[in-house]
């Protein structure tokens, strides 16, 4: 799990740590919180200028989503909407459990403010899924 980190990398130090994650037998999944690029954009504007003096301003945000990954050998098996489970448990305000409501993008995030939880099962050479065991 690397539960708030990925949004501080550069997209090149994501790719290398998601392709390192696939390297070994053992591992086979992976779980971590992504964020489009709409939400990463309202979030500096907001707290921006603190994360900068930190020297820790959010980076990463990929349009294409959890598709990012896929390409790094990761192949998404469940997404999760952090509004969504906020809303249902009933810790954000009426008017953000309204919008989340509304259907949920599951391509390219783009401009759409968007932050979730991602589980990726490791995808085989070739983009085959990995059978218990580690063979294809």
């Amino acid at each position: 799990m690397t539960e708030g980190l990925i949004v501080y990398l550069t997209p090149d130090q994501v790719a290398g740590l998601a392709e390192d994650l696939a390297a070994p037998a053992g591992l086979r999944w992976w779980s971590h919180d992504l964020m489009s690029p709409g939400l990463k954009k309202m979030i500096m504007r907001q707290i921006g200028s603190l994360l900068n003096e930190a020297r820790a301003p959010l980076q990463f945000g990929p349009e294409e989503g959890p598709g990012f990954f896929v390409r790094h050998g990761w192949r998404p098996v469940a997404v999760h909407s952090i509004l969504r489970w906020a809303a249902k448990q009933k810790r954000v305000p009426l008017l953000l459990r309204l919008i989340a409501l509304l259907p949920e993008s599951q391509g390219r995030q783009g401009s759409r403010p968007w932050g979730g939880v991602c589980l990726y099962e490791k995808q085989a050479p070739g983009g085959r899924r990995d059978q218990p065991g580690g063979t294809t």
